[in-house]
């Protein structure tokens, strides 16, 4: 073999490694998975993400309706099956005065959707349509249509069905009162987000040579292509009516960019550049944008003030992805108690790691980060929050456990009533 004929091959080798590798990345950021018994453990503290008991001691609760079953505790367990999505809403029931404030969610097992009642934890499935392994769902059309994404039997494609509830026309015991009907989107879209009033929709596609970003319906009807783009690696956030914003993928390796995107124009405006591991979470009216900066040693994160261009530290260290915005004078956070040393994000992304937070609110305008509550020290629960957010009444707190994707609930204002601990006290400072 000559050597042009070597270095061909090699070079065919390699890119076919590169593909590879690009194929995993994606799986690992756009369907982040539960962490199997293989996958490393948390190095901060003793926590490993379970506690010795936890099965029996949730039986017993479960049975007495106490502890995070009761609808009395401030941290309430909506779900001990693993959930792929949810949403909250007002449902006037038949017989009750006042509506009533309902989590909206789906199985990830199944896809089956639940009502479950904020105020006493009621709970009902309202469809019963199966879909095996549902990674992610997000509901629309103020919760009566979702969209269901998943891998295909090939573990390849990427899957989006958007389906609507349709009512049965036959109420009996023992039946759900709604299917799913619906339609299937675009293969392999690698990422899409809901817009602010939840009618309707934005998604990236890809080829090998650009990206592109179309709005539509729900149901993928009156579609429009907004951008192009030669780079492909975009993660979207639908902040505002009239705005997106775009932020590169991060990896604790390379440095990050993101922009905001008018949708009257589709033009990309720099926001922040050159940061590494740059995750970011925009306000509802864009004033302010809460990034992270990741290293392969550690993590810290800022607050950007996009009006004076002036950007600070904060006093905790966590990802955007564990905050959620109520409005732009405040966001809660689910902060880890200890950071382990590691790239970040990549290893939370890649479930190499799992955090203990505790609960904080933080004040855009101080920059002052106020701690609420801690799951374990005051409910013994290792929670890793996940896919945070504030209910429709904005009472409640809602999101996953990373650890095993359960579905909780936390009620944001009792502080002055239940004497928290304060920081120092969690901390054992």
């Amino acid at each position: 073999m000559d050597l042009d004929d070597r270095q061909k091959k090699l070079a065919i080798g390699g890119i076919v490694l590169l593909l590879i590798a690009t194929v995993l990345t994606l799986y690992f950021v756009f369907f982040p998975p539960t962490p199997s018994e293989e996958a490393s453990q948390p190095t901060f503290g003793e926590t490993s993400g379970s506690r010795e008991g936890l099965q029996e001691d949730r039986e017993n609760d479960r049975a007495g309706n106490t502890g995070v079953f009761s609808s009395t505790a401030r941290l309430r367990l909506l779900s001990e099956e693993p959930v792929a999505g949810a949403t909250t809403l007002s449902i006037d029931r038949v017989g009750d005065a006042e509506s009533q404030e309902v989590v909206r969610y789906n199985e990830r097992a199944t896809a089956h959707a639940f009502d479950v009642e904020l105020e006493d934890l009621e709970k009902e499935r309202i469809s019963n349509t199966t879909i095996p392994r549902i990674y992610e769902s997000l509901w629309t059309n103020d919760g009566t249509r979702v969209i269901l994404r998943y891998l295909d039997d090939d573990n390849q494609t990427i899957t989006t069905y958007s389906a609507g509830l349709v009512e049965e026309e036959e109420q009996t015991e023992g039946k759900t009162p709604y299917r799913l009907e619906g339609n299937f989107l675009s293969n392999n879209i690698m990422s899409l987000v809901v817009s602010p009033d939840t009618s309707e929709i934005f998604w990236i596609t890809k080829t090998l040579q650009e990206s592109q970003g179309t709005i539509s319906n729900p149901d993928g009807s009156n579609s429009r292509v907004l951008f192009t783009s030669p780079f492909t690696e975009w993660l979207p956030q639908w902040y505002i009516a009239g705005a997106l914003a775009l932020t590169t993928k991060a990896s604790g390796y390379v440095d990050g960019f993101s922009y905001s995107m008018p949708l009257s124009t589709g033009e990309l405006n720099r926001t922040l550049g050159d940061v590494t591991g740059l995750t970011t979470l925009t306000s509802p009216s864009g004033q302010y944008v809460l990034y992270s900066k990741g290293t392969t040693r550690t993590l810290s994160t800022h607050l950007l003030n996009t009006e004076t261009d002036v950007s600070s530290e904060l006093s905790i260290s966590t990802l955007p992805e564990k905050c959620v915005w109520e409005s732009d004078d405040v966001l809660y956070c689910g902060v880890p108690g200890t950071l382990s040393s590691g790239v970040y994000p990549d290893i939370w992304y890649q479930g190499k790691i799992l955090f203990n937070d505790n609960l904080y609110a933080i004040s855009p305008e101080t920059g002052r980060a106020t701690f609420l509550y801690s799951p374990e020290n005051q409910d013994e629960e290792i929670i890793d929050v996940y896919k945070p957010l504030v209910s429709e009444s904005g009472e409640y707190l809602i999101f996953n456990n990373k650890h095993d994707m359960s579905l909780w609930a936390f009620t944001i204002n009792q502080r002055e009533e239940l004497n928290l601990p304060s920081p120092d006290e969690v901390l054992g400072l």
